[in-house]
């Protein structure tokens, strides 16, 4: 062990005792003493954690060695050995390896033990940014993590967004994302910092079409908004109720000479449709002349009237 009785200069006169050696005088020994400054170091650097410290004896005190001799010991605490690289209070050791002076004598370097404070490494956890459409259920898995060190790592987390479920509306984007109960290894040695991501819910695509119409030339047809079909709500809730719709097939003065019409269809009005993106497409409106029309070639009344109607007046 190291000595501690005052009668011991370690300062000027001895060298304390090491493993395999007695306490030895600077004056007749070619040894010094090294004793490292206590330090605070982040957890995840203690690999390349250097100190400064104070170091005893040397050629100045060595009265065999030449008096322009000189020994660099910066080197003594460049290498550091620490007992644990956890995050507490801990010790460490410096580099012992013999040091040669300029004129090439080998000195023996004996240590006192450091002591250190590994303190938690910051670690930011981000949760993934992400979008959803509205109508679909968005699945919470990704976050990113800030630096890690050895093999620690982040294997989960719990992620919660109100913008997830599938019922999430458009106008609460964006959603909080957040981020917690961090799970994984080696994760008690981190202060860890929780970063909320965001949901952006964006409409989904909804299709009204005009539905075709068909009238006989001269008479007035009055739409009532009803004339339409839908495709893409994705809950019962949503609801179209009207739709704007226009022709100029509608006006009695039309001609069937210039069949078909377009049926256009917007200004939708409704329950949730702020939820969605609308695309019209437009109807076809088909005029039929009295004149020219024999009523028994008309076709019969069903689903396929209006396209074999406009193949009869040639459309």
């Amino acid at each position: 062990g190291l000595g501690t009785d005052e009668s011991w200069n370690f300062s000027s006169i001895w060298a304390p005792g090491d493993t395999g050696y007695y306490p030895a005088n600077y004056s007749t020994t070619s040894v010094i003493f090294a004793i490292p400054d206590d330090l605070t170091i982040q957890y995840g650097l203690t690999d390349s954690a250097t100190t400064t410290g104070s170091v005893f004896g040397g050629p100045d005190h060595y009265v065999f060695g030449k008096s322009s001799d000189t020994l660099d010991t910066s080197g003594i605490f460049e290498t550091l050995s620490f007992t644990s690289g956890l995050v507490g209070t801990t010790t460490f050791k410096v580099d012992t390896s013999n040091l040669s002076s300029t004129n090439g004598l080998a000195f023996r370097v004996v240590d006192r033990t450091g002591g250190a404070e590994i303190t938690a490494a910051p670690l930011t956890i981000t949760a993934t940014s992400g979008e959803s459409v509205y109508g679909d259920a968005f699945d919470l898995t990704d976050f990113t993590t800030g630096e890690l060190y050895f093999s620690d790592s982040v294997d989960s987390v719990v992620l919660a967004s109100d913008g997830s479920a599938a019922s999430a509306v458009v106008r609460g984007s964006p959603y909080e994302i957040n981020v917690s109960d961090a799970s994984g290894t080696g994760l008690s040695n981190y202060l860890i910092e929780y970063v909320a991501g965001e949901l952006t819910v964006i409409p989904a695509p909804l299709t009204i079409t005009a539905n075709d119409q068909v009238k006989f030339m001269g008479s007035e047809f009055v739409f009532n908004g009803k004339e339409f079909t839908t495709s893409g709500l994705a809950f019962s809730r949503d609801e179209v109720n009207s739709v704007s719709l226009t022709s100029e097939g509608a006006d009695a003065s039309a001609l069937s000479a210039d069949n078909p019409f377009a049926i256009v269809a917007s200004d939708a009005e409704g329950v949730g449709l702020e939820n969605y993106t609308i695309t019209y497409l437009d109807g076809k409106f088909l005029l039929l002349n009295p004149g020219n029309l024999n009523p028994n070639n008309l076709p019969r009344p069903g689903a396929d009237a209006l396209p074999r109607l406009g193949e009869f007046i040639g459309i």
